[in-house]
């Protein structure tokens, strides 16, 4: 892992050069003037062929290629999708800024850049692509891990891997790799094997100065123990994707083809001072049916969304918590539904105007004014035609299931559907709650011709 110690590289590239100044590593030694001279000055010679924010310079130097931003990537971009911690799109990179490949030429290193296309377009894994639960919570902290944690001001400050969350706030809001870890790594437990198809990845600033990581590695597993690195397509090399250019907006990779598999890896290969990272990954799964149905994204509109009863903070209008404000994430004051009832007799309803395959639900509660308010429990009902309705089972205890909701009021909490509901209405019936009945929600799922 190569990182960048500021203008001046004071401290020597030490992964590549022992202290007598000598070359220690068979890749290295491929480019020993890089290991003698070190990259300040290499990168000084190179600068008029090679720009630097895109210059990786990997242990396995011999063949270096970063991979594109390929359209599916794009398409999460255009869509607005992908969006940073102000909650604004991420406008698609500008020609000047795409990602290169770097080749090995027969006199020297030379940099060719490969335009993408001008459009969005949808393709195979365009039903495929909904953040798997980093940034929004649906992957714990224990799922997060890492080779290393930075600890700074005498240890009391710890950058732990559970904090790569993307767009997470604070004074301490990503994962810090360790200043003596060579060969950094950050991993994540999806539990069950998934499809992931991207992985969207953010710096931070640590005490004041942008921290980022500029190029990286990803390697997969499905038991945590034998992994697999992500190669170029058609050759035995490992792809290194671009990173960050700054500490702050969001860069999204996609992975064509997919990965199939339980565990992720991130290896940073060029850092930006200390290898600090905020990310998501992308992906479904393998059924390939659970994407977002549109509660969060406005597909499904206010008028298919209703309830039992509305809440109204002080009696006015204006604070009314109506149902089409269950939206996932949905930001504002009033940004929630909330009832007018605390029982449970309350319900939540979605007319999805189709029969539809729903493999999942994902809840979130609000604030009425500074007062946490959830649903920490619920059942699921569904109907047809509106007027004759089905409580979801569960199969082996032969009775109503009562799903696990949420425990604050902003932590995404996701439930599987397994087998899956076909229907076109949906109903969510609030079993227990803390404060008042308060709700947030997204469907999950496909059409049922998919």
């Amino acid at each position: 892992m190569y990182r960048e110690e500021g203008p001046a590289f004071a401290r020597g590239w030490r992964e590549c050069t022992g202290v007598g100044g000598g070359c220690k590593r068979t890749g290295c030694c491929i480019l020993c003037r890089l290991c003698l001279y070190g990259p300040g000055l290499f990168l000084q010679t190179l600068q008029p062929l090679l720009d630097e924010d895109t210059a990786l310079l990997t242990h396995s130097i011999s063949s270096i290629e970063v991979a594109q931003s390929s359209e599916s990537a794009q398409r999460l971009l255009c869509s607005g999708e992908v969006r940073d911690e102000n909650n604004s799109p991420v406008t698609r990179a500008s020609p000047s800024s795409r990602s290169s490949s770097i080749s090995k030429s027969s006199s020297f290193w030379e940099e060719t850049q490969t335009a993408s296309p001008a459009g969005c377009h949808v393709e195979e894994e365009a039903g495929c692509s909904g953040p798997l639960g980093i940034e929004g919570g649906i992957v714990s902290n224990q799922q997060i891990t890492a080779s290393s944690t930075h600890r700074a001001l005498f240890g009391l400050q710890k950058w732990y891997p559970y904090y790569a969350r993307l767009n997470k706030k604070g004074l301490v809001n990503a994962w810090t790799a360790a200043e003596n870890d060579r060969w950094p790594w950050i991993q994540i437990n999806l539990q069950k094997k998934m499809r992931v198809t991207g992985v969207i990845t953010q710096g931070a600033k640590r005490i004041g100065s942008p921290e980022y990581v500029k190029s990286y590695k990803i390697a997969y597993s499905n038991d945590g123990k034998s992994w697999t690195m992500y190669k170029v397509k058609g050759t035995k090399e490992d792809m290194v994707f671009r990173g960050n250019v700054d500490n702050n907006t969001p860069y999204a990779n996609s992975f064509t083809p997919p990965i199939k598999a339980q565990y992720i890896r991130l290896y940073p290969q060029v850092c930006r001072r200390h290898c600090t990272l905020r990310m998501e990954l992308l992906g479904c799964e393998l059924t390939g049916c659970s994407e977002p149905l549109g509660m969060k994204s406005g597909h499904i509109q206010d008028f298919q969304i209703t309830a039992s009863s509305v809440f109204r903070t002080l009696n006015m209008d204006m604070f009314a918590w109506e149902p089409r404000k269950a939206r996932l994430d949905k930001q504002g004051k009033v940004n929630a539904w909330t009832s007018g009832h605390n029982d449970q007799s309350q319900w939540l309803q979605i007319d999805l105007l189709i029969p539809t395959k729903i493999t999942g639900i994902i809840t979130q509660g609000a604030k009425d004014f500074g007062h946490v308010q959830f649903v920490g429990s619920y059942k699921l009902a569904y109907s047809n035609d509106g007027e004759h309705w089905k409580i979801y089972q569960d199969e082996k205890q032969k009775k109503d299931k009562v799903f696990q909701g949420n425990f604050d009021n902003d932590t995404h909490r996701k439930n599987v559907i397994e087998p899956p509901i076909y229907a076109r209405h949906v109903r969510i019936l609030p079993w227990s709650w803390y404060s008042r009945i308060t709700l947030r929600s997204e469907l999950l799922g496909c059409t049922a011709e998919d």
